[in-house]
């Protein structure tokens, strides 16, 4: 078995989405509400505390893996083809238990090179399935789609009680992200911010509910070991890639990586868009 080869460890995609929900359950429970006020309004790493930081790692790490494995797979086409259905399968099981920060990191993955040079050697399948749910990363009207989808798991974990495990898990950038921009404007803003500063409040309240969520399902140590392990991408593999896949990308197109590159990209790039408003 390639050491690399996630869906071999793994062969069940609902299986990895509950290891990776365990994994954000853990992290996140160790997130404090001064650690989202404090992040909110800084860069730096070293002005947020260790539970913080490590939630961050671990968002970047999960997204430097589904890069791992799309530049590893260079043998063959076909293997190619069943590894982006396997992660974009993944990414709809994550979605289902309520785990939407997994789920975005390995759509926006998906979305951005070098995946889109792959995109013209999906299977048709493939690339009808990644359409289907490719809106839940579509920035549009301030990302309402995602914050649509976002609700109603939020309210079937609050109201149904037919749901065993009442997990919620939004997608921590963003969240960040909506944190800097209503802290922000409320400082700068001579008009009243009492709704502001209410959005904030709201929103750290709502991760003491999700830190508190009980999930059915077990870690599996040797997944989870392997999801947690440093994996550093082979930059030889990325370039046989490309290079393997750089006709036209089917579908593809700049404002599709710049949608995807804007979601991941730091809370820096917020921050300039705020100065921006009040200079």
């Amino acid at each position: 078995m390639d050491k690399l080869d996630m869906s071999s460890l793994c062969c069940c995609p609902r299986t990895l989405a509950k290891q990776l929900t365990c994994i954000e359950l853990r992290l996140i429970r160790g997130i404090c509400r001064e650690d989202l006020i404090q992040g909110c309004k800084t860069n730096s790493s070293t002005s947020v505390s260790k539970n913080y930081n490590d939630y961050v790692q671990w968002c970047n790490r999960l997204g430097t893996l589904v890069d791992t494995q799309l530049t590893m797979c260079i043998n063959t086409r076909r293997r190619r083809r069943m590894l982006i259905n396997y992660l974009l399968d993944v990414a709809m099981e994550c979605i289902s238990i309520g785990n939407f920060n997994s789920a975005i990191i390995i759509l926006i993955r998906l979305d951005m090179s070098p995946a889109t040079k792959m995109q013209a050697l999906w299977a048709e399948h493939n690339w009808s399935y990644f359409n289907k749910i490719k809106h839940l990363i579509d920035p549009n009207r301030n990302f309402s789609n995602y914050r649509a989808y976002l609700q109603v798991a939020k309210d079937r974990t609050e109201t149904d009680e037919n749901v065993t495990d009442k997990i919620f898990i939004p997608y921590f950038e963003l969240l960040m992200k909506d944190l800097y921009v209503a802290d922000d404007v409320s400082s700068r803003s001579s008009k009243d911010s009492g709704d502001l500063t209410f959005q904030i409040e709201r929103s750290i309240q709502y991760l003491e509910i999700w830190k508190k969520a009980q999930c059915s399902f077990k870690e599996i140590p040797i997944i989870i070991q392997y999801l947690e392990s440093d994996v550093i991408s082979d930059r030889s593999c990325q370039v046989h890639l490309l290079q393997s896949g750089s006709s036209t990308p089917c579908g593809s197109n700049s404002r599709s990586e710049q949608t995807s590159a804007r979601l991941a990209e730091p809370i820096k790039w917020v921050r300039s868009k705020v100065n921006h408003l009040f200079s």
